[in-house]
């Protein structure tokens, strides 16, 4: 996504790959309640749905995330020591992997409904000063709403649990079949062109409206149905088991994306060798999105026929963190940044008036909260590779 995020520290929390240790079914556990219909409030932070839940007896905020499974943290693992059941290799969004044990959740509640024996993966968010400015102490994934439709609505800041789908509103909906693998990811088709079907994994972890694989690229450049605006080497994301490797990156624009009868014209987003085809939360901006688990079905009630994307600007570059400063992580080809030759590894001074010369947790959390993307221009200090400190001002282009 570019524009909506203009640094870096944008990171996708979801696990994209698990190779089982020991046989472990993601399809496991209940809902005690049946014939059930509950709205359940959530914040929005960084694009991220936090939502607040109840675990023996206390509050706790999870992200919500149909592109993960059920996370806990290891704090949460040292207080309830529930028992391991399996072992999980998972594989963050930029293919950097962790061992984790799996672990059975006796009970956890959101809202009015109880949610009992669900199979979760214990991760350390600590190792991630990202994951820490949220504040979250786990995700809820996929498997935990197996037994669920989901309905996410992003102008109410609410999600509605029920296990009847004719207790939604879905008139004049957008309707699509979905499969879902065997931790219960969700993937549905969609039409990229009237040439082009591709299907996608829905994730609400992730930030963009769309990623595509580079096969789905190249498809689609053969067609010259997808203009490639930027190009670039470099690292442009953070997951969960940090910093990507450094790799060719193409920017790109989508005239339009079609759910049924309705659009969304001129989407911008980024591709790379490990991007895969994906529907984020940033979807939920121009509709109300519907996944029906127990009927295997997804649907958009798009707010207009057709909507213009609103995300597509770029300041040239994006950030990335190193052991103790901020560097530029990336420079895209036909932009003011390149042309006053900004490259990567120059380190970040400052960006307008934010102090980028300390790293500490505290300043991580600073400036991933800053919404420079706001601005139409932002003033960057920075040190070149002969040591030259030099200010430059960019517009959003």
């Amino acid at each position: 996504m570019t524009g909506k995020l203009l640094f870096a520290f944008l990171f996708f929390l979801s696990i994209t790959t698990v190779s089982f240790g020991q046989k472990t079914d993601f399809r496991n556990g209940t809902i005690l309640q049946k014939n059930f219909c509950d709205s359940i409030p959530f914040e929005i932070v960084k694009n991220k749905i936090i939502i607040s839940l109840q675990l023996n007896g206390s509050e706790k905020h999870f992200l919500f995330d149909t592109g993960a499974v059920l996370v806990i943290s290891e704090e949460i693992q040292n207080v309830m020591n529930y028992s391991k059941t399996g072992s999980v290799t998972v594989d963050d969004i930029n293919g950097k992997s962790n061992d984790s044990k799996i672990v059975t959740v006796k009970e956890l509640q959101i809202g009015k409904l109880t949610f009992q024996d669900i199979p979760s993966v214990v991760v350390d968010t600590k190792k991630n000063h990202l994951i820490n400015c949220l504040n979250v102490d786990g995700i809820l994934g996929s498997n935990l709403f197996r037994n669920c439709i989901v309905q996410i609505d992003l102008q109410k800041k609410i999600i509605i649990l029920t296990d009847d789908i004719q207790k939604l509103a879905l008139q004049n909906a957008y309707k699509a079949p979905i499969t879902l693998n065997q931790i219960g990811k969700p993937y549905l088709k969609i039409n990229l062109t009237s040439e082009i079907n591709i299907e996608v994994l829905f994730d609400s972890g992730a930030d963009k409206l769309i990623s595509l694989s580079n096969k789905t690229l190249s498809k689609a450049i053969k067609n010259k149905s997808i203009t490639i605006l930027n190009e670039g080497f470099g690292v442009t994301s953070v997951g969960l088991h940090g910093m990507e490797e450094p790799e060719e990156k193409n920017r790109i624009l989508i005239p339009q994306i079609k759910f049924g009868q309705a659009g969304i014209n001129n989407v911008v987003s980024i591709v790379s060798e490990r991007t895969k085809n994906a529907l984020g939360i940033q979807l939920a901006e121009y509709g109300t999105i519907t996944l029906d688990y127990i009927n295997k079905a997804f649907y958009f009630l798009p707010l207009k026929q057709i909507q213009d994307y609103q995300n597509q600007g770029t300041f040239g570059f994006k950030d990335k963190i190193e052991e103790n400063t901020y560097s530029i992580g990336i420079v895209w080809t036909k932009t003011q940044a390149e042309k006053i030759g900004l490259k990567n590894g120059f380190q970040i001074l400052k960006i307008n008036d934010l102090d980028f010369t300390t790293r500490t947790p505290e300043n991580d959390c600073s400036i991933f909260f800053a919404d420079f993307y706001k601005n139409p221009k932002i003033n960057l200090t920075y040190k070149d590779d002969k040591g030259n400190i030099k200010n430059a001002e960019l517009i959003q282009e």
